[in-house]
């Protein structure tokens, strides 16, 4: 994800450039964006509803979206950080779909 992209969806992170950052978010929402990545590239082969398996590839990430939450919290507090993965649940659930219809 570039940085442009990640300071529009983290509207509320502070971003004030679009140079290198080191913000402790960004290992664990990288790992929960590939998890999900992998997931719905493996399950694009079944002949299952793309939604559900859209949405069961992003559920078999809950080790990485925790710790994505935890670290999110850390650094814009509980009720920003639940927001945040909220919305990042939703993207990862529609990217997810795509790539599992694209693949199909």
């Amino acid at each position: 994800m570039n940085k442009v992209v990640l300071c529009a969806v983290l509207a509320l992170s502070g971003c004030e450039t679009v140079g290198t950052s080191s913000h402790a978010y960004e290992a664990p929402m990288k790992a929960y964006i590939a998890c999900n990545q992998r997931n719905a590239v493996r399950l694009s082969s079944k002949k299952e509803d793309a939604l559900l398996l859209a949405s069961a590839a992003e559920s078999a990430c809950s080790r990485e979206k925790v710790a994505m939450g935890d670290a999110l919290a850390a650094q814009f507090g509980p009720v920003t950080a639940s927001g945040m993965v909220d919305r990042y649940t939703q993207s990862s659930i529609r990217n997810n779909l795509s790539i599992i219809v694209e693949r199909r």
